[in-house]
């Protein structure tokens, strides 16, 4: 639904505030969030939709959360898991 309206000529800013408020709001949650960095569009990251936050800045702001809700859990995850060398000596124990 979000890659349809990047080609919209002037998309719904209606349509997309409702959707990242739904993103924002999962990914508040560590399982989801963790498939947010993995899937979420990547018009929300490439500045796609920057044209219709010029009416909307609260929308604007929440999806710069999104984004950085995104990305920091990313960090925390692996900080929390001990870093990346859990899996690389798990891969090391399989070879």
């Amino acid at each position: 639904m979000v890659k349809s309206l990047a080609v919209v000529e002037k998309p719904s800013s209606s349509l997309l505030k409702h959707i990242i408020c739904c993103y924002l709001r999962l990914s508040e949650n560590q399982r989801a969030c963790e498939i947010l960095r993995i899937s979420l569009p990547d018009t929300f990251r490439d500045g796609t939709f920057g044209k219709c936050f010029h009416e909307d800045p609260t929308t604007k702001q929440k999806l710069q959360q999104l984004i950085h809700n995104v990305s920091e859990r990313n960090k925390m995850t692996a900080v929390q898991a001990g870093g990346l060398d859990h899996m690389v000596a798990n891969q090391t124990r399989i070879l």
